[in-house]
């Protein structure tokens, strides 16, 4: 629609131009004279009347949902399939009602950003690697390299939260919910992971002395039980 209104804007005042060099031509250019005004004055309608219509519906966020309002709000019966035309949209009267049916479009918007951005946060969890190393001669492994995942993971919380609070969240207020606990979730595992990892890297070569082992029996018993859970 963007485009269509440059294009259609460009033509308009080419036509402006045009008439008028052809009214300093006389009557010789008559016929020019008339076309050129003619094109001007479909250009002016189709920019006044056409394209603001067409800047609310050409939208790719718009459901049948919100066709669904559209029509309760025009009373108009309306072809909203994929192969719907603008003169169709005309044809039945939709560029009347584009003062009422703003708002629905303008939700339809900000509905779609909200989507996209609930998948694009998806997407990039899809691919993200948590990184393990062995430790030592332990014959266990140990997270490392989080700094990325503990960034996207502070940045999505708060995505989600400005989401979750955003008035056109209501169609997909399930889906935030459930991703914003998971985001919590994933949150809580890794803070635990972390202190407890900490903790293990501390104590298990402490535990690997012999000597240690034999003057703590008990805290060595203890850690020992801990260390195979780990």
């Amino acid at each position: 629609p963007e485009e269509a209104e440059r294009e259609a804007d460009d033509l308009h005042r080419a036509m402006v131009k045009v008439s008028k060099e052809l009214e300093k031509a006389g009557e010789t250019r008559g016929v020019a004279k008339r076309a050129a005004l003619q094109m001007r004055n479909e250009m002016k309608v189709f920019l006044e009347e056409q394209v603001p219509l067409m800047l609310l519906i050409c939208n790719p966020g718009i459901r049948d949902r919100h066709w669904k309002q559209i029509e309760q709000i025009t009373l108009l019966t309306l072809n909203n399939t994929q192969h719907a035309t603008l003169a169709q949209m005309v044809d039945a009267g939709l560029h009347h009602h584009v003062a009422a049916i703003e708002e629905t479009c303008v939700a339809a918007s900000k509905e779609n950003t909200l989507e996209l951005g609930m998948d694009k946060m998806e997407v990039e969890w899809s691919q993200m690697l948590f990184s393990l190393k062995a430790h030592r001669n332990s014959g266990t492994y140990i997270l490392s390299g989080i700094d990325e995942i503990q960034q996207l993971l502070d940045d999505h919380i708060v995505k989600a939260q400005a989401m979750a609070s955003s008035r056109f969240i209501k169609p997909f207020i399930e889906r935030i919910t459930v991703w914003s606990k998971t985001l919590d979730d994933l949150q809580e595992i890794l803070d635990n992971w972390l202190k407890m990892q900490a903790t293990w890297l501390y104590l298990e070569p402490i535990f690997s002395s012999d000597d240690i082992m034999r003057q703590m029996p008990k805290e060595g018993k203890l850690f020992k039980a801990v260390d195979n859970i780990w």
